[in-house]
């Protein structure tokens, strides 16, 4: 669960949806028949390549790291012999099945970040002044500059 001070940076329909499509290739992962030891690193790669696109998901849709330090993996098993290896990835795709399915279950606890839309909603005109309401959003921020600097020049 990611700490209080987080925020999403994505809709939540977005993250949810990601997640969701992640767990369930994580669940294809572990269905995975092993019948020979080339497999393994078959497995492995697979298991990393899942794994990295899961931090890419979460870094980008909390406003800090704490999901993404929630989210790290245990080390893999780098003995030898087919079942300890294959047992150790299989672990690891389990305790990570187990880290998304809990941020997706607990995602309604979690604030989301002012969108551009309703920042740049939140600018006033009054005559030859502005108002800005203060946030966090840099794209807001540079919508509003782009905008701003449209206004000044017609």
């Amino acid at each position: 669960m990611p700490d209080a001070n987080a925020r999403l940076t994505r809709p939540q329909a977005d993250v949810l949806a990601d997640l969701n499509t992640q767990i369930d290739r994580g669940s294809e992962l572990l269905s995975i028949p092993l019948e020979f030891s080339t497999q393994i690193s078959d497995v492995e790669q697979r298991w990393r390549s899942w794994h990295q696109r899961n931090k890419l998901i979460i870094g980008k849709s909390f406003s800090n790291d704490s999901a993404l330090d929630e989210y790290q993996p245990v080390a893999l098993y780098s003995g030898t012999g087919i079942d300890p290896e294959f047992a150790a990835i299989k672990r690891n795709v389990e305790l990570q099945l187990q880290k998304l399915a809990s941020l997706r279950d607990n995602l309604d606890l979690v604030e989301e970040v002012e969108s551009v839309e309703t920042a740049t909603h939140r600018v006033e005109q009054h005559g030859d002044e502005i108002f800005i309401v203060h946030g966090h959003s840099h794209v807001a921020q540079t919508h509003w500059r782009r905008d701003r600097s449209r206004q000044t020049t017609r």
